[in-house]
């Protein structure tokens, strides 16, 4: 590398940890998906045990500012912040009867007020403008007592008032829409309140889209719980008038409820619970309490979306799931204070020693990649429906117009002597409840392996486009390192240069490499005319060739004798083998 190029990579990484800088100091966010709601009281025996496992979480906290415009404080949330834990306040108008929101006279008010608020306080730069308005309860209720239905447009057309206002004052922060009142909807009017005329799903599409036709939104807000605190309520898929009827509720506010133009939005889960009291004592199922591992199942199963079907599909990712609530005098669902409050924290650690963090979203990789595991697996079970052990998924591109063998290569270890220690490989549509596969070369088997590091591989031809790799898992294997190549025949076999098939690097191959460009005729092997392995074939590629037989150029880029292209590119492979 010359003095020039050095420069310019120097300058390159100064840019970037300037950036880095720039981005942690003004908005920095917890890369783990745990969470707790409730600033005040200090959920300090939560976070704390997070600290312990050298994660951080998100706090939730809940605020009722007014609509006062010439109130202009704040908040100090560095308490929580200044530990690496990230805090969300929601703002509200009021609690019931003065509404989430206040009355439309009073929207200006209220925007001006959040906007104070935000501009006021520390340690948080994450605004939920309102909570649920698909419930009658957060209505705010006029002079007579009675409540007037808030539509999703109605509610738009606030919260764009609120975002306009606090970006006025605070541009980096980001503003995000309310959550809503899962299962709620459509019911008839009170005596008190009008009726709401349409499911909670429907009513967060249409609020959604109202919004993001009257300008910017940053991310998204959602209540996810469970009926009930069992395995089979987490992953229940009954459906009521056609929406989950449990914690898969979470599906419909991501697939329907959500515009796909706005899925590349972070999604974070404010409030999270199994809908019945954790204690027990819930008017609905008094007899209903917190069951162990529900914390952990509902961890790990947006842990599971998140590698999953968001990369895989491009659909939203979930940055917390925050538990409703710690607060031991606000409502009945407290945590803190509960005969189940031991069990809770102790499958919180349970779960935080997994370091669930929320992924980056990447374009697909291209053959060849290696995949480095970082973490050891949760336990997951291979005959438990509906994902059967699947863990991980990655999307990866064939390039070129011919189908390719491609190998995967799984290495790792499992348990000595252990029979449910095992992980797989699958491709594109292998079912991961077939297991024909299993305890064969391609698979490891704790049985098989007895603990030994092992590697396990298989063969596939692949046509050109977009693939997807799965990692399925039973039980808590060491999985290592994934490999995925090209298997190239002899045919792929070339010289770089030879752009003429004659065996000779010399003129005549930049010449038929001019012909390719100008004149349209075709060469059988385009890599080797590819003389800088830049991937494409262009005049670049002529001069340098001419460099080398001429002006004592740099020589073309490998194969220099007859072998296969170690690297990957879009140009198809030989025709034919080029070597004797």
């Amino acid at each position: 590398m010359d003095y020039g190029q050095a420069e310019y990579f120097t300058g390159i990484r100064m840019c970037a940890a300037m950036l880095f800088f720039f981005t942690v100091s003004t908005n920095a966010q917890t890369r783990f998906i745990y969470g707790i709601h409730d600033f005040e009281p200090r959920p300090d025996e939560f976070t704390s045990r997070l600290e312990a496992a050298d994660v951080r979480g998100v706090v939730t906290a809940t605020e009722a500012v007014g609509h006062n415009p010439t109130d202009t404080s704040g908040k100090d949330y560095r308490s929580v912040s200044s530990r690496g834990h990230t805090v969300i306040s929601r703002l509200n108008n009021g609690y019931f009867p003065l509404g989430t929101i206040p009355v439309r006279t009073e929207w200006n008010n209220f925007a001006a007020r959040c906007a104070s608020f935000a501009s006021a306080s520390q340690g948080c730069t994450l605004w939920v403008i309102g909570n649920e308005t698909n419930l009658s309860g957060e209505w705010p209720a006029e002079p007579n007592g009675y409540r007037k239905y808030i539509s999703p447009e109605d509610y738009a057309d606030c919260f764009r008032r609120v975002y306009n206002s606090i970006k006025a004052v605070c541009p980096t922060h980001l503003v995000i829409p309310q959550a809503l009142a899962p299962f709620a909807g459509p019911y008839g009017s009170g005596s008190d309140h009008d009726a709401m005329p349409i499911d909670h799903v429907t009513y967060m599409r249409r609020m959604l889209e109202a919004i993001q036709a009257s300008g910017g939104v940053d991310g998204i807000a959602l209540h996810i719980p469970s009926r009930g605190y069992s395995r089979a309520e987490v992953f229940s898929t009954q459906k009521v008038n056609g929406n989950y009827w449990s914690f898969f509720c979470y599906k419909d506010w991501i697939e329907r409820g959500i515009p796909q133009k706005l899925w590349s939005l972070p999604v974070y889960a404010t409030e999270s619970n199994g809908y019945y009291f954790w204690k027990g004592g819930h008017p609905e199922a008094p007899a209903r309490t917190y069951e162990p591992g529900w914390v952990k199942m509902v961890l790990l199963e947006i842990d599971r979306w998140n590698h999953n079907e968001a990369l895989v599909d491009g659909k939203p990712i979930v940055r917390s799931l925050n538990f409703y609530r710690w607060c031991s005098d606000c409502d009945g669902w407290n945590i803190d204070g509960t005969p189940q409050e031991s069990q809770i924290l102790a499958d919180l650690d349970e779960a935080a020693a997994y370091k669930l963090e929320w992924p980056d979203r990447m374009p697909p990789g291209r053959v060849p990649f290696t995949v480095d595991i970082e973490m050891r697996p949760p336990p997951l079970q291979k005959e438990e429906a509906p994902y059967l052990g699947v863990w991980r998924s990655w999307v990866f591109n064939i390039a070129g117009t011919n189908a390719v063998s491609v190998t995967f290569e799984l290495s790792g270890a499992a348990a000595n002597g252990s029979d449910d220690d095992d992980a797989r490989l699958l491709v594109d549509s292998d079912d991961p409840a077939v297991g024909t596969t299993w305890n064969t070369t391609a698979s490891l088997d704790g049985s098989r392996d007895q603990g030994a590091t092992a590697t396990a591989a298989f063969t596939r031809s692949l046509s050109p486009g977009q693939h997807v790799l799965r990692l399925q898992i039973d039980g808590t294997p060491f999985i290592q390192r994934i490999r995925v190549f090209s298997a190239m025949p002899p045919a792929d076999r070339f010289v770089r240069g030879d752009a003429n098939s004659d065996a000779v690097v010399d003129l005549s191959d930049a010449v038929a490499t001019l012909f390719h460009l100008f004149a349209d005729r075709a060469l059988d092997c385009l890599d080797a005319a590819d003389s800088d392995d830049s991937g494409v074939i262009n005049v670049t590629d002529v001069l340098s060739l001419l460099g080398y037989l001429f002006k004592d150029g740099p020589p073309p880029a490998a194969p220099a004798g007859c072998d296969r292209d170690a690297t990957s590119d879009d140009l198809d492979p030989c025709a034919k083998d080029r070597c004797p």
